[in-house]
C-alpha cells in the first residue's frame, strides 16, 4: 500500500490561482503532484448530485483517491433521540454522495462527551456505528464505502486513538482515520 497525499477542502492558493469549482480540484492537485483529495461536507451538505458526479468523474480521470467528509455535527455520543437520528441522517446523505462521487471512505468525527460518562457516551457510539453499517447494507453501499472513524483533540469529544481502533473491531467495514495534529493537541491539554 502506497501513502497517498492531498489536502482536506480546496486551498487558498487554488482559488488564487483562478480556480473556482471544486470540480477543478482533481486536475489542480494532479498538477500539484497531489493524489488525494477529502471533500469536506463539515459544515453541511450542499452539493447536488450531478456536480457529486462530476468531481468523481474528475477524481477518477485524474488518478485522485477521494473520501468524503461528514458533516462536523454528527454527534454519536449523545443520548438524545433526536440528535442520534439527525446525525444519522446526515451520514445517510453522506454516504449517498458518496456514492455519487465514487469516494470510498467517509471521515466521521465521533461526537461529544457531553452529559454523559465517557464511557455511556462510548456505548451511543458503538451503537449508532452498529445502525450506520446496518445503512450501509440497506444503501447496498457495504463493502463498497468505508466508514473512518477520527481521532479527536478535545478531551470532552469522543476519539482517542484507542477508542478509536476499539470502535473500528465491530466490522470489516469501519477503518480508523489517525489525525495525528488531534493526538498531538490531546497530548498537550493532559
Amino acid at each position: 500500500m502506497t501513502a497517498k497525499f492531498g489536502p482536506s477542502g480546496n486551498s487558498k492558493s487554488f482559488y488564487d490561482e483562478g480556480y473556482k469549482s471544486s470540480v477543478d480540484m482533481p486536475k489542480w492537485l494532479k498538477q500539484k503532484g497531489l493524489d488525494a483529495y477529502e471533500y469536506s461536507f463539515g459544515r453541511g451538505i450542499n452539493i447536488s448530485f450531478e456536480t457529486a458526479e462530476k468531481i468523481g468523474k474528475e477524481a477518477l480521470e485524474n488518478g485522485i483517491l477521494l473520501s468524503i467528509h461528514s458533516p462536523y455535527y454528527i454527534n454519536f455520543g449523545s443520548s438524545d433521540i433526536e440528535i442520534q437520528a439527525k446525525s444519522q441522517e446526515y451520514l445517510r446523505k453522506t454516504l449517498i454522495l458518496a456514492d455519487k462521487m465514487k469516494a470510498d471512505r467517509v471521515v466521521l468525527h465521533p461526537g461529544s462527551v457531553g452529559k454523559n460518562t465517557r464511557r455511556e457516551a462510548f456505548n451511543n457510539f458503538a451503537s449508532a456505528i452498529k445502525i450506520s453499517i446496518g445503512v450501509l447494507k440497506e444503501l447496498n453501499l457495504y463493502g463498497k464505502i468505508f466508514i473512518c472513524p477520527e481521532t479527536m483533540g478535545k478531551r470532552n469529544q469522543l476519539g482517542t486513538l484507542d477508542e478509536i481502533l476499539e470502535i473500528c473491531q465491530l466490522d470489516e467495514t469501519l477503518i480508523p482515520t489517525v489525525d495525528f495534529g488531534h493526538i498531538h493537541a490531546l497530548e498537550e491539554v493532559q
